[in-house]
């Protein structure tokens, strides 16, 4: 059997799925200090209204989005979620960009790790992960979005 590309191998389980998401690049000073931006965030009016709803593929290690603007490989940016699922705070992450693909006009897919250590996100992620594994099986949902 041929070895698994170094792409396809996860140390995570990943789930598809639609969640409210904004992203912005973190400016060059954050770079190296991710753990103090690893948060939850109480919602404040207009927050949650500038949230679009994308398909991310998700796992406590990292997040992949389509997105209209590209980012390089080492830029570190800030990722606003909403599980509302599981509760109303917004989740802040902030990932480092390990890959960029143009997929079509505008629109780029991008690849981010979360190099965080913070275990309170980590777990936030696989409680949302696992709950929407559940309501897929529920649902007979099977394979991609």
């Amino acid at each position: 059997m041929p070895e698994a590309d170094e792409r396809n191998r996860r140390q995570y389980f990943r789930i598809d799925v639609y969640v409210p998401l904004a992203v912005r690049i973190l400016p060059e000073r954050h770079k190296g200090c991710l753990g103090c931006h690893t948060h939850l965030r109480t919602q404040r009016h207009g927050m949650v209204e500038a949230l679009k709803e994308v398909r991310v593929n998700i796992s406590e290690g990292g997040i992949q989005f389509v997105w209209n603007r590209p980012f390089q490989p080492s830029d570190y940016v800030e990722v606003t979620m909403r599980f509302r699922d599981i509760q109303d705070d917004l989740v802040v992450l902030c990932g480092e960009v390990v890959r960029t693909q143009h997929v079509r006009g505008n629109l780029y897919s991008v690849a981010l790790k979360f190099p965080c250590r913070a275990r309170a996100m980590k777990r936030i992620i696989s409680m949302f992960v696992m709950h929407k594994e559940r309501e897929y099986r529920a649902r007979k949902i099977v394979g991609n979005l």
